[in-house]
């Protein structure tokens, strides 16, 4: 027979590689013959029907052995690539969140290549060139793509939180300025949060108010400050600044009572001001930076009164007396809205009059005389007007009227007249002094006693009015010079002409009498007497053994 024929050597197609999902490669037997065994070396994975060779990666050489048993050369060699390799899923590093100024967080990519791809879902702010992932709150996976194309599994989840939120401004609201009773400032802050807690911080000075709720007074504040207010809630996230508010210095009028001041004549008081403070420290009032200026007062109507810059208080002459009640507001020159407002008592005194008791004598009552006068020193002192001499350009005079009668009186001018034939004895003359116009409600009285002698065989005196009320002076009916004439007796009768007293031996001392009733059958027996005009009998034996008797009127004032 002839020859069988031996095969060509095999030839492969091309090779299909392994890819990321695929680790074998693939190559079509070309001209595939059924009847034919194709041996393989080393050994693949598998020869399909149709002559498609599966393998692992590796150089193959295969030959051909036909249906006669002819095998043929060798194949040239056929190169099965390794498998490309897939990267593992991506790590993403420790996450930095959004904070209060930053409202999205990173993350590093662990392992970050340079020359891979990846890819999130959903989509991220941005990849740095090193790996730094930046993105807005969110959750987060991420695949990594390699070089050649292969991907990895899907990260685990990134999650990056919502920003912190960051309060609101606090609004200012109503500013109370230091007082005379506070010398701090304090301001109401609203627009607070209602639930989260909050630390307000005070600039400058660093004062803190924790707490919570919409509103806060926020106290302490110092004065001669501007301050601005921010809020620190609970995730440590700073407010902007709050509107400036200004802390004025602390100014303080001051209740001040005057001395008194002499309204009939007038002055001008001590300044009001003398204790009214600024920042704690007395005042100064002026026009200079630093001073305080008195910008308002009032003064009761009519008065009169006059607040003066230097915050004195003028009173003209003649003023009433009394308490005024003047208002006054005193503001810093260096802030003219700040300022303080206080009422202050002005006391205008009254003036005073001063009537003494005045004791003349007279030895010529037979033919009478002028003793002196009322208004000048008699051995108690001058009358006074304001403590000036009383005259009649300063003062009224109001006494009892002459009618002529036999007794001494005052005149007009307050001269002590004693008319001609006026009897010895005591005589008592009140009267009355008052200032003039608005003052002639101040009055003053006062008695002059005038001592008009017997005459010289009639060696007593009988003083005629009596202040039996027990101060131990003039409490009883006097007659000077009685122990003369032991040999006496006193009758006493009321207007009505009762007899109220008789004793006899009247001696001034134990038979004396003392306003008080020795007994009759209408007059009870020990009777205080009351004060008036009474009539007296005194029957003595002079030194020649004649009865005599003098009679007269008894004055009892208490």
């Amino acid at each position: 027979n002839a020859q069988p024929a031996t095969p060509n050597a095999p030839l492969a197609g091309a090779v299909t590689q392994p890819t990321c999902t695929n680790a074998s490669g693939n190559f079509q037997i070309v001209g595939y013959n059924t009847t034919s065994l194709y041996t393989f070396s080393p050994a693949v994975l598998n020869i399909s029907a149709t002559g498609i060779v599966t393998a692992n990666p590796g150089t193959y050489t295969f030959t051909e052995t036909n249906a006669v048993g002819c095998t043929s050369a060798v194949s040239t060699q056929v190169t099965i690539n390794a498998q490309p390799a897939t990267p593992n899923a991506p790590l993403a590093g420790a996450v930095t969140q959004p904070t209060c100024t930053n409202a999205s967080g990173s993350f590093q990519i662990v392992g970050y290549n340079t020359t891979s791809l990846y890819t999130f879902s959903p989509a991220v702010l941005n990849i740095s060139a090193t790996g730094i992932v930046t993105a807005n709150a969110g959750t987060y996976t991420f695949t990594e793509t390699n070089a050649v194309g292969c991907t990895s599994a899907v990260s685990t989840q990134v999650t990056i939180n919502a920003q912190p939120t960051t309060p609101n401004a606090p609004l200012v609201g109503a500013v109370t300025q230091p007082s005379c009773i506070t010398s701090t400032g304090s301001v109401i802050l609203n627009g607070l949060s209602t639930s989260d807690p909050w630390t307000i911080i005070a600039s400058p000075s660093g004062l803190t108010l924790n707490g919570t709720g919409t509103s806060v007074n926020f106290t302490g504040l110092n004065p001669g400050n501007t301050y601005t207010f921010t809020v620190t809630n609970s995730n440590g996230c700073i407010s902007p600044s709050s509107s400036a508010i200004t802390v004025y210095n602390q100014i303080c009028a001051v209740y001040e009572t005057t001395t008194s001041i002499n309204g009939l004549s007038g002055g001008t008081t001590a300044p009001l001001t003398a204790n009214d403070t600024l920042n704690g420290a007395l005042v100064t009032v002026g026009t200079a930076p630093g001073n305080v200026q008195i910008t308002a007062s009032t003064v009761p109507i009519g008065s009169g009164l006059i607040v003066n810059p230097n915050g004195t208080v003028s009173i003209p002459a003649n003023t009433p007396a009394g308490t005024y009640t003047v208002n006054y507001t005193i503001c810093e020159v260096n802030n003219p809205k700040n300022c303080s407002n206080v009422n202050s008592d002005v006391v205008v005194g009254t003036p005073t009059i001063n009537a003494q008791n005045d004791i003349f004598s007279s030895q010529n009552g037979s033919q009478g005389e002028t003793l002196g006068n009322i208004f000048t020193n008699n051995g108690n002192g001058s009358d006074l007007a304001d403590g000036n001499q009383a005259n009649l350009n300063n003062i009224t005079l109001t006494t009892t009227a002459w009618t002529g009668q036999k007794n001494p009186y005052i005149d007009l001018n307050g001269n002590v007249i004693v008319p001609s034939g006026t009897p010895s004895g005591t005589y008592i003359i009140p009267y009355k002094i008052c200032l003039l116009t608005p003052f002639n409600t101040i009055c003053d009285t006062a008695t002059v006693t005038v001592k008009v002698d017997p005459s010289n065989n009639e060696e007593f005196v009988i003083y005629n009015h009596m202040t039996p009320n027990g101060d131990g002076d003039n409490d009883v009916f006097f007659i000077d010079g009685v122990d003369k004439f032991p040999n006496n007796s006193v009758e006493v009768y009321n207007r009505w002409g009762v007899l109220v007293y008789q004793v006899k031996s009247y001696n001034n001392n134990d038979r004396a009498f003392r306003g008080i009733s020795s007994g009759r059958v209408t007059i009870e027996k020990s009777e205080q007497l009351p004060e008036g005009t009474y009539y007296y009998i005194f029957k003595y034996e002079n030194k020649s053994g004649v009865t005599k008797e003098k009679a007269g009127y008894l004055y009892i004032n208490r």
